[in-house]
């Protein structure tokens, strides 16, 4: 069993497997940065009975005020606990690993991370919010990682804000691109990605603390431009299945940087909602029907201050392999 978060933002799993026979497993949750007990924490012991199955015993329980939990009369069988809290956030594994009934007398110990509240406000020029802007934050010393594995993108309200807990450290923020069905969207609009406080140069932007039990804010100003689009065709006889991009040098994937619309009749593709910028272009097409596996194709796009007409993908833009 993966245990995975499903209420709001600020919780924590803390899970530890183990082999439980008939009796208990008891252990503390104390806060990791303080060491004081956590009260009131939920502590969930899922003991598989029959895995093979899916079914187990799931016992919770509460600390008390001085961080302690247990669980008695455990079935026999391999489990796990997890412990979670309001305002903490990162998982946390405490004396995992335990496999022989001899070391369940030995206590669990589960040092929860407090976490602080960022909360991003992106405005235009107007000071207006920005309703659907995604906002990437990257921890520092992680710049180099695609922004899923810092935290996931996110689009921000209507009200132009996200609101997000985090672990001690320093952030970098960037608002990248608008996301779909929003106004500037709706307009024709985009923007060049802004970083915090108001930049579209990385090495001027600022890194801004976040600290446990404390909020803070950033205000990321951006300034709408209009925006462009690609139209291409097919030069061969195909039809065409897909067509998507990203800024070259960029492989995140779970940002929304122009919005493809294919007509797979005409062979004919749009991509809109573009800033000026080296593009890498992404087709697939199916060569022949029926349809067996798409081939790809791969053309560098360098957009400036107008739009592209009649690009042609043509057979010297298949990849290699394909």
């Amino acid at each position: 069993m993966s245990p995975s978060c499903r209420f709001v933002a600020a919780c924590i799993w803390a899970y530890s497997t183990m082999a439980a026979q008939q009796g208990e497993i008891a252990g503390t949750v104390i806060d990791s940065e303080t060491g004081k007990p956590i009260p009131q924490a939920r502590v969930t012991a899922m003991i598989w009975t029959d895995r093979r199955e899916g079914y187990g015993d799931v016992r919770v329980a509460f600390t008390s005020d001085d961080g302690r939990f247990r669980f008695a009369g455990l079935p026999k069988g391999e489990g796990e606990v997890r412990a979670e809290r309001a305002g903490y956030g990162t998982e946390v594994r405490a004396d995992h690993g335990r496999s022989r009934s001899d070391d369940l007398s030995v206590p669990l110990t589960f040092r929860l991370t407090p976490k602080g509240v960022l909360t991003v406000r992106a405005i235009d020029d107007s000071g207006l919010p920005v309703d659907g802007a995604q906002v990437a934050i990257v921890r520092r010393g992680e710049e180099n990682l695609p922004y899923a594995i810092n935290l996931s993108v996110a689009s921000v309200d209507r009200d132009g804000t996200r609101r997000v807990l985090l672990a001690r450290g320093s952030y970098r923020i960037v608002v990248v691109s608008p996301g779909t069905g929003n106004l500037l969207r709706a307009r024709d609009q985009t923007f060049l990605p802004t970083y915090y406080p108001g930049t579209t140069i990385v090495g001027q932007s600022d890194w801004i603390d976040v600290v446990p039990g404390k909020e803070v804010e950033a205000v990321v100003p951006i300034t709408p431009i209009p925006a462009r689009q690609i139209r291409g065709r097919l030069g061969f006889a195909g039809t065409l299945i897909q067509a998507s991009i990203l800024p070259a040098g960029n492989e995140d994937y779970y940002v929304t940087w122009g919005l493809p619309q294919v007509s797979k009749g005409s062979g004919e593709f749009r991509v809109s909602g573009l800033t000026p910028g080296v593009y890498v272009l992404d087709v697939n097409a199916c060569l022949a029907l029926p349809c067996i596996a798409a081939t790809g194709f791969r053309k560098i796009v360098q957009i400036t201050d107008s739009d592209i007409d009649n690009l042609v993908i043509s057979e010297a833009d298949r990849l290699s392999g394909n």
